[in-house]
This record gives structure tokens, sequence and C-alpha cells, in this order.
């Protein structure tokens, strides 16, 4: 810009104003113009921008200003368009072909559009220089802040208030059939397009990991680094679905239920991802790869039993009149994650230091999972009341369902942490509750061991 300054004419700023407020400061809109002798005076070299800032700081200073007039704007409003379609064809009088469409939206949390920008604040919209240089102190500053990801040990970044609306298209196509007079099956082929989902982003350096060099340390430093949000990402999910049920005749019905899918994304979650790119130096991956929630089989069955009014005509069978039973099975893949070194050194123990290692992104499995559980119920009358108990049963067999294990040994009964993963190594340093993120928590775990519970209602 002091190279070029007649590009830089009548030029509206939002600076800070520590006359405002009843003398606590605020924004304050001025229109400044470049100075055109900036071109010979400060504007050493054209070719390579090499820049005076001695002889004139005052000059210096007010070129920082007209040049952090394109740095932020204000947010526009956000739109959506959320249509739904169903079409369905009658192919007999029991059959039908059927074919759904459907545009989701989903608005970014309030996190991600505030976090570290100040908006709200009276400095919001104004860069650190711009306050600082009016007497107010670094630590009174609440406006947009810069971290370095590299040496934070949180993954923190800067929100961005103009992140859009994220979306999803959904389409589905199948068939619905009626076989007999008590069964049902259907076939579902289904895809998810995911657009516009709040992405990774890291500000104060180009494309090929130049750092940027700011003379007017606009944002308190020379060499900004720092994370920043925008709409960049995207995942697809392919899949189908069979299910097959019975209605509940004779007593008895069951409803069986298999999905096959594969999610693809082109980034991990996003605070996963902060830290990704700013403290483990993983490279950027510009193709689809696993989501981490990507789960590939999916079943589940239920079996139902149930006696209304009409008791069953064998011996005893009036004793389960009003008493229903389930059994419930559930399967399913495990879920991905990034094992921390490849095979060969998982066997060995030996540790490499080398943070490639991490890659491929969620090329580990962890175990699959299984439960079943149980219901049952009664009721009764006693008197001019009725009553109703049951008993729940949550995982029947107790099996120990590893959900989250640890990236070294992909189980979770053995191995350790990834140390390089600063946001749980370095947790207890975190003094700011604001500062903590999901990855905190991240710990192998199993999910909900066996449970049971009894119940007796009254109904008047």
């Amino acid at each position: 810009m002091i190279c070029n300054p007649s590009q830089w004419q009548n030029v509206r700023v939002r600076t800070f104003n520590p006359e405002l407020n009843g003398g606590r400061g605020g924004a304050e809109t001025v229109t400044l113009s470049a100075d055109p002798s900036w071109a010979t005076t400060l504007c050493t070299d054209p070719a390579s921008r090499t820049i005076n800032t001695v002889d004139d700081p005052d000059a210096v200073f007010m070129a920082t200003q007209i040049a952090s007039s394109d740095d932020m704007g204000e947010a526009a409003g956000r739109t959506q368009f959320s249509p739904r379609l169903r079409v369905s064809f009658p192919v007999t009088e029991s059959s039908s072909f059927f074919f759904n469409f459907g545009r989701y939206s989903q608005n970014p949390t309030i996190k991600n559009m505030y976090n570290y920008t100040g908006i709200g604040t009276r400095f919001e919209g104004i860069p650190q220089r711009l306050v600082t240089e009016q007497g107010v102190p670094v630590s009174e500053y609440l406006g947009p802040r810069t971290y370095d990801p590299t040496s934070s040990t949180t993954a923190t970044y800067v929100g961005n208030s103009a992140l859009v609306t994220e979306r999803t298209t959904s389409y589905e196509v199948g068939w619905l059939a009626e076989l007999g007079n008590s069964y049902g099956l259907t076939l579902t082929l289904f895809a998810k397009d995911q657009t516009g989902l709040t992405g990774y982003r890291t500000g104060g350096q180009l494309e090929d990991g130049t750092r940027v060099f700011d003379v007017g340390q606009t944002y308190g430093t020379a060499r900004p680094l720092f994370g920043v949000l925008v709409n960049s990402d995207f995942q697809t999910v392919r899949g189908f679905d069979i299910q097959l049920r019975r209605r509940l005749t004779n007593h008895w019905g069951f409803d069986v239920n298999y999905s096959f899918m594969q999610t693809r994304t082109n980034a991990q979650a996003l605070e996963r991802q902060a830290e990704a790119f700013g403290r483990e130096n993983q490279a950027r991956v510009y193709i689809e790869t696993v989501s981490e929630i990507d789960q590939p089989h999916v079943f589940n069955g239920v079996l139902r039993f149930a006696v209304a009014e009409d008791a069953p005509s064998f011996r005893f069978g009036n004793l389960l009149r009003h008493t229903s039973a389930s059994i419930t099975l559930r399967a399913a893949s495990g879920m991905p994650y990034t094992p921390v070194f490849p095979p060969e050194f998982r066997l060995t123990g030996s540790l490499p230091t080398s943070t490639a290692l991490r890659l491929p992104i969620n090329e580990g499995r962890a175990p699959a999972t299984f439960r079943v559980d149980m219901r049952a119920s009664k009721e009764f009358r006693i008197g001019g009341i009725r009553y109703g108990a049951f008993l729940d049963v949550r995982n029947v067999f107790d099996r120990k369902n590893c959900t989250q294990v640890f990236p070294t040994t992909g189980d979770c009964k053995t191995g350790f942490a990834d140390q390089n993963r600063l946001a749980q190594h370095f947790s207890n340093n975190i003094t700011n509750v604001d500062d903590l993120v999901s990855t905190n928590f991240d710990r192998p775990q199993f999910i909900e061991r066996r449970q049971m519970s009894v119940g007796l209602r009254m109904l008047f």
C-alpha cells in the first residue's frame, strides 16, 4: 500500500476513539487517504516492497490504519431454502417404488462465529495496534486475537461471524412391499452431500507455508499466525438399508434392519483439525478420506412378544394376559481412529519421533460393538387400580464395548495417549474454561456396562 498510495484514497477505516462511551473508548469510522509522497519517501524498493519504517513512524502507523480497512467487514444475513419432495409410484396393490429428496440446513455454532473476535465489546472490528496506540494496555484489549497455533496448548482459533449456513442434500430411492398378510420389506438406497461445513485454515501464511511479514504489526506482531474458520469442508455418505419386519400377530413379531454405508470427508472434526494443522504439522489433505463417523455395518434386530386381552389357549396361558416382552440385538462396526504408529512400530513397542507416522488419517478401526437388551412388562388390576410392572436390562451379557481406543494399540485396555496432541497432554495448564475443547476429554472408554432397572406404576 505504501508503494502504491494512489489506490488507497478516501478509505473508510474503523479505528478506536478513547473519548467515546464516557472515556472508556469505542469504535469510530473515519476517512483516511494515503500520502502520495510515501511512494518515494517510505518505499525504498518497489520491486521487493521494502519499507522504511524508521524515518516517519507516524506515517507508517497511518498506513497501518488504512491497510486494515479491508481486514474485516459486516457479516451478511443468512438465508436458507429447505424443500422436501416425496414421490411414490405404485407397482402392485402391495408394493411401490419411492423417491425422497430433501435439503437441510444448520446454522454455525455461537462459538465458531464469535470465538476471540471481540464482537460485542468496545473493540469490535478494531485491530490491536490501532487500540494500543491510543494508550489502552494490551491486557485490556478484547478485540480480534491472534494466537500462534504451533505454541498454544489449546486449539484456539478466531471465529468468523460471516460463516454461512451449512447444507445437506439428501436423496433416497427404494422399494416398499408387503409380503403376505404379516410381513413387510423395504429396500433403500441413499446418498447425502454435506457442503459448506465449518473448516479450519491457518491465517498469516501463504498456501505454500510462507509466513507473512506485517511491518505495521497490525495484530500485535510482525509475523502473525492464527487459525481462522471458513466454510470449506464437505462430507459425503453413500449406502443402502434393508428392513424386514413382521407385524405383531399370534402374539409375536420382529423387526430386522441392516445398513451399509461409507462416509468420506476432506477434513477431521474441527477441533481435531485445529490440532492436526496447528501443532502436529500434518499435511493438508486434498482428497476424500475416511470420516471419523464412518460406520460401514450396522445391524439391529428386535423380537417382540405381546399378549393383550386374548390370552393363549394353552395351560396357564391366562397368566400372560396384558404381558409384553422384547429382546433387542445391536451390532455395528467400530469407529475409525488415526493410529499413532504404523503396525511395525506397534508390534515392537519402539517410539518413532516423526509426526508423519500418524498418517494416514483414520486408517485404524476400533473393535466392533455388540449388545443385547431385554425388556418385560406386566399389567394387572387390584380393586379399582391398574398396576404395571416392568423389568429393563441393558447389555444383558455385560459385553465390554470399546468406543474410543488408545491410538497406539487400537483397544481400550492397554496403550497410551499421543503425547504430541497438546490439548490432551497439557490440559492441566488450561486456566480459561472457554479454551477447553472436546479433544481434552478424548480418552479410551467402554460404553454402558450391564444395567438393570425395575419399576411399578399405578393408573387410577
